[in-house]
């Protein structure tokens, strides 16, 4: 740490936990490995004024910089808290503007829920305190009872967020306030699913921006998004607008079974909250080796499915015309438009899903094994 912090008094508790001690902690763990952290109270609230650092996000700045400098060098992205009673993330930069990590706020488990405030708590105490906003929205969901399920695959992590209406008479995306006096009867739905990698690269993207700034390689395979844009329209209960917060992380062909021609890409953050489909774009990923001529349109970009098969890509879309075309991508290319440029050696496809993808050289279920030399 630099050396303003090792004059700082190492004695300031933040929730009877030491700063020094969770830096140390976080610290020790290593590059390679992930790090979280908890709290009941938030980075930054919806509904609470009062936070993890004092009674509002402007108070005890420099223990807040310290501490999210101690998130952002450590790798730690994602920080759970309480408190609020409602599903909300967000990004929320230190005081100074120079680190940030992603707050995730988590639903109800609880008789209780909480509303938001309007103005936002970031409008009401940080603008006048700091003279910038500290927070960067990206969904919420509010009135819900939910879990949460945090997969640590190697370099990748992936949050599964489920709720269920709180039986108050509303709906999921619709629901209403009350305090439970009795346990309503549950049904969980799988709500949005996010995460990263420690090999990839994360891009925010703001409502109507492209996503053509979505591009990474990794060991010889390139990948990125050729078109395509944030259309959504989802705003907080405040009325600050969402953006989406787009992750990509890979893994080696021959560490997964199939018969690919490119290692593996993970994608997340394209499908809004409570969306069936994700957004539409067109991925374009690098193939090595020659294309097989077994069958027109066999060899392309593949979709991991839910029974762990690689499946033409387009295969996943909801809706749209499938169509092979032998050449480049171009603008008029529809929703299930796929084909192959052998001159640039990529494949793309016009898609509107998420997930694992890969260059396969034949799109069909495959049990055969990799081998990493």
């Amino acid at each position: 740490m630099p050396d303003k912090y090792l004059e700082r008094n190492r004695a300031e508790c933040v929730g009877g936990y030491k700063i020094d001690w969770v830096d140390a902690q976080l610290s020790s763990k290593g590059s390679d490995r992930h790090g979280f952290t908890f709290s009941h109270k938030n980075l930054m609230g919806a509904n609470h004024v009062d936070m993890l650092f004092g009674g509002d996000p402007s108070a005890n700045p420099d223990a807040q910089d310290f501490f999210f400098e101690s998130l952002f060098t450590n790798g730690v992205r994602y920080h759970f808290s309480g408190h609020d009673h409602n599903h909300t993330r967000s990004f929320v930069t230190s005081p100074n503007g120079e680190f940030w990590a992603q707050n995730i706020i988590t639903s109800s488990n609880s008789y209780k829920f909480y509303t938001p405030r309007i103005p936002s708590i970031d409008e009401t105490y940080d603008l006048p305190a700091f003279g910038f906003l500290r927070e960067t929205p990206v969904s919420q969901e509010l009135y819900t009872v939910g879990y949460y399920l945090v997969t640590v695959d190697g370099p990748r992590v992936t949050v599964t967020h489920y709720a269920s209406d709180n039986g108050c008479g509303g709906s999921l995306g619709a629901g209403q306030d009350c305090d439970l006096t009795v346990t309503p009867d549950l049904e969980f739905y799988e709500r949005e699913t996010f995460g990263y990698s420690l090999n990839g690269q994360e891009f925010v993207v703001e409502q109507g921006e492209s996503y053509t700034v979505v591009s990474d390689e990794f060991h010889g395979t390139a990948a990125e998004i050729l078109d395509g844009v944030n259309p959504s329209q989802q705003t907080l209960y405040d009325g600050r607008a969402t953006a989406k917060d787009i992750n990509t992380g890979w893994t080696e062909a021959c560490d997964v079974e199939g018969d690919l021609a490119s290692n593996v890409l993970s994608l997340w953050g394209l499908t809004e909250l409570g969306a069936e489909a994700s957004d539409t774009y067109v991925l374009s990923m690098s193939y090595d080796g020659k294309p097989t001529h077994q069958g027109e349109g066999e060899f392309g970009i593949a979709h991991l499915d839910s029974d762990g098969s690689w499946i033409n890509a387009v295969d996943a879309n909801v809706g749209g015309s499938k169509k092979f075309v032998h050449g480049p991508w171009r603008p008029e290319y529809g929703l299930g438009s796929y084909g192959i440029d052998p001159r640039s050696k990529t494949a793309w496809a016009v898609i509107n899903s998420d997930g694992d993808f890969a260059v396969a050289r034949a799109i069909e279920p495959s049990h055969g094994h990799g081998h990493c030399h």
